[in-house]
């Protein structure tokens, strides 16, 4: 297999030498000879690589050859880079002296010259497949047999199986003499590519699925796992590496898509998949990643968190997962690299990096604490792809970044006034995906504005249009900037913030394939501007325009049917807003599903919307009406001046599902605003410090599903005395409420619920015997109970339960030999317990006998859990669980793979 990478550096190698620019270079340096000399080595090489490739596996000699030869094949291909880039001044007599050694060395193995694609007898041996098989080794597929049988509805003959030829013209000439076989014979062609089936094909195609967990169970002896990757980071790294072939002028991006595809028919991928934004990932079957680990061993390498720079020497694909102090001058040993992938926080990269002229994607996503990126880097001539988005402490671009004339993905560019640093860099380079243009105050007028030439970057998809630090100074000046970076009408995504003109462009209109728009901070424009007439329009966000007072008919333009695809709403932060006037056309906002109201204060009344099916809503006013029958989830926050819930805000929800109730700090009673949501599911009660009949408001909820209470302080227990309903609650959280003493003895009336967490509840130190009836009952956790010192009574009883969670339960003293009677436990999982690390460990600790038969136990010491320290910082509890979440995830992704 190592032949077949090499082959594709030799073609590579081969269409450089044929290039252009590399002719124009070489005839400039007087470098033809050199140049003829290396492609007829190269030629003299590939005659032999496919005869190589069969008898790497029988002879280590040739293996090693074969090894030697893909490391002078780098080297030529580095040389011809640097040729491209006019950045070659000494050496290429050097390595041609040690790629003709290479040849020469091929002479000792006796290789056969094989020009051409001919496959060797062995290359089609391993494929061959027999329609002879043992029926005791098949698993799961009695279904389809009867499927195909009763499909083809006569005797079967003559099947072939497994067929990978995929040219036509070679299909045609096989079926000619099938067509004049006898009657009601059948030919079956079996195929792992869609190609071969579709040329093929005289009935429907029969998919075969895939096994069910339980025959795939029978079939391997062991679990395989699958390798998930995104379409998208696949085609990049084939791009970095050279593996995409360029095709005249075609775009290097929908060559690796077509390759995709291909890879896609040929069943290479497994579990191809689109999600709703349109990324298309895929799954790659563990076999075939450690082959390919197997092949690339030697120029791969992924350095872990805490290595010291030591790598291989013939490195070509380095991943650094980096820290602050982490970068240093040795990156400059990796001048090679095609592939530069950074993670992780560091402020600045070394200047050295600038060095890597043949990088060509270079990928810094989420570095928050970066703040400068090479002066030098317009020297990496070579790059295609600069991945900054979301660094968002970076202070300034590099200048000369249109010197970079392949560059194709730019996520942000910083305006600034010095030499290099306009936005007239953007003008010939053929941008694609997303762009941010920050610090816009910088631009000078219309003139420099229209230099970046967004019209013309037709394959830009989303675009994000910042003012800075100075913007609102000149605001005249702003409104003509805006009206000159009108992009392309391809554009799909369009962001505009902190821009203080009062008017907005007129080019809204020659968008129209304009999926979300974000209106962000616009302080002194007093209209909106008509969005109703962008056909495909899905989410709209307008947050922070001050100056708005009314939602009119301007909003909705002149078109029939306004936002005709809108789905999702969000007004935040609109001071002013008073009125929102309807249009009624009998189709207005026909697909709206979601609504969001925040910081709306003087807003009253909303119109209504027959499709909307969830609402989240945050105003001070207590005659606030919703008028919307159908919504099924509502959402009810910050409305810090509440002392009551006024009337019409749950008013003829008769088929509201799911309700949120969160920060309202002043309500005292929700007793009989909830009695009539006959069918209410999911409940949540968030930060309603001061509510106090919390179990009364929700008892007759008879359709409750899951109950999550949070930071509410005036609970003490749950549920109420006296209580017999929420027969369907199945799941139950009590979160941050500083008072909550126990469960009541009505608990077990809650006899279907499986999962119960009582999480930050300080003072809890029991439960009640009545726990016992919660037969149904199989998660239960107690985190940061600093009250609970001992495991609760009667726990035993629970014959249901398989999760077991004790987390942050610093005073937890042991555990006990009720432990021992639950056969169903499954996992038990401790972690931050002090008094139980050692008594649980599996060597001599003292509750190790109780815990010895549940097949997961996960401990984990307190100084080994990240994020511990800011446990006890400011804030609520709910922040310091984010903190301590946060850098727990990773923990938990290292646990599974080591076990």
């Amino acid at each position: 297999m190592a032949d077949v990478l090499v082959s594709s550096l030799v073609k590579t190698i081969f269409g450089t030498l044929n290039s252009l620019a590399l002719r124009e270079y070489e005839i400039a340096s007087n470098l033809e000879t050199e140049l003829q000399n290396l492609e007829s080595t190269l030629t003299t090489i590939q005659a032999v690589l496919q005869d190589a490739e069969q008898k790497q596996w029988k002879n280590e000699a040739v293996k090693n050859w074969l090894r030697k030869l893909k490391d002078v094949a780098y080297d030529a291909d580095d040389i011809l880079d640097e040729f491209a880039a006019k950045a070659f001044e000494m050496g290429s007599s050097k390595k041609h002296e040690q790629q003709n050694a290479v040849a020469e060395e091929k002479n000792k193995f006796h290789l056969t010259d094989n020009v051409g694609d001919l496959e060797t007898d062995e290359d089609r041996e391993w494929r061959l497949t027999s329609s002879l098989v043992n029926e005791s080794e098949i698993f799961g597929r009695n279904e389809d047999k009867e499927t195909v049988i009763n499909g083809l509805l006569a005797s079967l003959s003559d099947p072939n199986d497994d067929v990978w030829n995929e040219n036509y013209e070679k299909w045609e000439c096989f079926r000619n003499p099938l067509k004049v076989g006898a009657q009601d014979s059948v030919v079956m062609v079996s195929t792992r590519i869609e190609k071969v089936a579709l040329n093929m094909a005289t009935l429907p195609i029969y998919h075969l699925d895939y096994l069910s967990d339980n025959n795939s169970w029978l079939l391997f002896k062991h679990h395989s796992f699958l390798m998930e990757s995104k379409e998208e980071y696949l085609i990049e790294l084939w791009i970095a590496n050279g593996f995409v072939p360029y095709r005249g002028r075609r775009d290097l991006h929908e060559i690796g898509e077509e390759i995709f595809l291909e890879l896609t028919w040929r069943s290479f991928f497994q579990e191809v998949a689109e999600d709703s934004d349109g990324t298309v990932t895929c799954k790659m079957h563990d076999l075939v990643h450690d082959l390919a680990l197997s092949i690339m061993r030697f120029e791969c390498y992924m350095f872990g968190n805490n290595e010291s720079f030591e790598s291989p020497k013939k490195i070509r694909h380095l991943h650094i997962p980096i820290r602050s102090s982490f970068l240093n001058p040795h990156l400059e040993r990796i001048v090679v690299d095609k592939q530069y992938n950074l993670v992780k926080s560091c402020s600045r990269l070394p200047q050295s990096t600038s060095c890597l002229q043949k990088l060509r994607i270079m990928k810094i996503f989420a570095c928050r604490c970066l703040r400068e990126l090479p002066q030098g880097m317009k020297h990496m001539i070579s790059l295609k792809c600069v991945d900054i988005s979301h660094c968002d402490s970076l202070e300034r671009t590099p200048p000369g970044i249109g010197y970079l004339t392949q560059l194709l993905e730019l996520s942000i560019f910083i305006v600034r006034k010095e030499h290099g640093c306009g936005i007239e860099e953007l003008k010939e380079l053929e941008l694609r995906k997303e762009l941010s243009l920050k610090d816009l105050d910088n631009v000078t007028g219309s003139t420099e504005a229209k230099s970046a030439n967004l019209i013309r970057k037709p394959k830009l998809r989303s675009l994000r249009l910042i003012w800075g630090k100075n913007a609102g100074e000149h605001p005249d000046n702003e409104e003509e900037v805006l009206g000159s970076l009108q992009p392309h009408s391809n554009l799909e995504d369009l962001r505009i913030s902190c821009y203080h003109g009062l008017r907005l462009p007129h080019w809204w209109m020659d968008l129209p394939n304009l999926v979300l728009v974000e209106l962000d901070q616009c302080k002194r424009c007093s209209h909106l501007p008509p969005l109703g007439e962008l056909p495909v329009l899905k989410f709209l966000k307008i947050r922070g325009m001050d100056a708005v007072k009314c939602i009119s008919n301007e909003f909705y333009g002149n078109g029939v049917n306004p936002f005709s695809s809108l789905e999702k709403l969000y007004f935040d932060s609109m001071p002013s807003l008073e009125k929102w006037k309807t249009v009624d056309r009998g189709g207005d906002f026909p697909r709206l599903q979601f609504l969001s109201f925040r910081k709306c204060p003087e807003l009253i009344e909303l119109p209504k919307f027959p499709t909307l099916k969830k609402l989240r809503i945050s105003t001070r006013n207590n005659d606030f009406v919703i008028d919307n029958p159908d919504l099924g989830s509502l959402e009810i926050h910050a409305l810090s001046s509440l002392t009551f819930f006024p009337s019409g805000l749950l008013q003829n929800h008769t088929y509201l599902e799911e309700l949120t109730i969160s920060s309202l700090p002043n309500l005292k009673s929700l007793s009989n605003k909830l009695d009539h949501l006959s069918m209410l599911k999911h409940l949540s009660i968030d930060s309603c410090n001061n509510v106090e009949d919390i179990p009364e408001a929700v008892q007759n909820l008879i359709a409750l599903e899951s109950l999550f209470l949070s930071e509410c302080h005036s609970l003490v227990s749950f549920p109420g005395n006296g209580f017999h309903c929420l027969p369907s609650v199945r799941v139950l959280t009590i979160m941050s409420c500083e008072r909550f003493v126990s469960l009541s003895d009505a608990v077990r009336h809650l006899t279907h619920l499986e999962e119960l967490s009582l999480v930050g509840c300080p003072v809890l130190n029991s439960l009640p015997a009545e726990i016992q009836h919660l037969n149904a009952l199989q998660k239960l956790e107690f985190s940061w109970c600093d009250g609970l010192t001992t495991v609760p009574n009667h726990i035993e009883h629970l014959t249901s339960l398989s999760e077991l969670t004790f987390s942050f339960c610093h005073n937890l003293m042991s555990l006990n030999q009720s432990l021992k009677s639950l056969a169903t436990l499954k996992e038990l999982t401790i972690w931050g317990c002090p008094h139980l690390e050692n008594r649980c460990k599996k060597e001599g600790g003292e509750d190790w006998p109780y815990i010895a038969h549940i097949p997961s136990i996960r401990i984990m010491p307190l100084d080994d859990l990240p994020y511990y320290g800011k446990r006890r910082s400011h804030g609520s509890f709910l922040k310091r669980f984010g903190d301590w979440t946060y850098g727990l995830s990773r923990q938990l992704l290292k646990y599974k793979s080591d076990s």
